[in-house]
């Protein structure tokens, strides 16, 4: 017996639209000023306490203050590199598939190509493929999931000892650094999701689906 999954006979139009749709909503999540927040509070009287978030070099962008800095996708601590290069694919694809009816595997082949001679002429290895949207997905899935129980993602506090020259003296300050994070990350694996969807409806509608039951019972729970 087949298993019919959700998705499984998405037209390629409507595939199109769910990548555009992704892209868009990714994008804005991108573009927000809010994607994530660090601070760095060490006692007035402590060792830690003259060093300046701005002046490490992985923590330059976007600072509001010397302690403290709010973060879009585009700078920072944390590299989004794959999520900025999912949203120009899902863009791309769902644009060609969309607007100019084009095939959606016609459309993946003539994004793939350009960005290869795009790759060529920046002297750089990029794979512009539709799974890059799920690898975007994971990575900031295990950022976001590293804010639980009020903790700070890893790669917050690795990033800020290695700007400080690693040691034990690096380690001890970490631990008065936090993270916050806020709805443009949200809003950024909500489109990612919505464009894996699009790319691979069959694992993607399902997963979408799984995660609506999830948020709705953690609702019912919660009230």
């Amino acid at each position: 017996m087949k298993l019919n999954l959700p998705g499984a006979n998405m037209a390629s139009k409507t595939r199109g639209g769910f990548l555009v749709a992704g892209g868009l909503i990714a994008g804005l999540g991108l573009l927000i000023p809010g994607l994530y927040g660090v601070s760095f509070d060490p006692p007035a009287n402590s060792p830690y306490a003259k060093i300046d978030l701005s002046h490490l070099d992985g923590f330059s962008t976007a600072i509001s203050s010397s302690t403290g800095a709010v973060y879009n996708g585009f700078g920072g601590p944390v590299d989004f590199a794959a999520s900025q290069l999912a949203v120009l694919i899902m863009l791309a694809v769902g644009i060609l598939v969309v607007w100019l009816k084009i095939d959606i595997v016609d459309a993946q082949k003539v994004v793939r190509k350009t960005g290869k001679v795009a790759g060529l002429l920046l002297h750089k290895h990029v794979l512009f493929k539709l799974s890059t949207i799920l690898t975007a997905a994971v990575i900031l899935g295990n950022f976001i999931w590293g804010f639980r129980f009020n903790r700070t993602p890893p790669a917050l506090t690795q990033r800020f000892v290695t700007d400080l020259g690693g040691g034990q003296s690096a380690a001890a300050a970490a631990h008065y650094l936090s993270g916050s994070l806020g709805l443009g990350a949200l809003i950024l694996l909500f489109g990612l999701l919505i464009g894996f969807a699009g790319a691979f409806p069959r694992i993607g509608c399902s997963v979408l689906l799984l995660l609506a039951a999830t948020f709705i019972v953690l609702l019912i729970v919660s009230n």
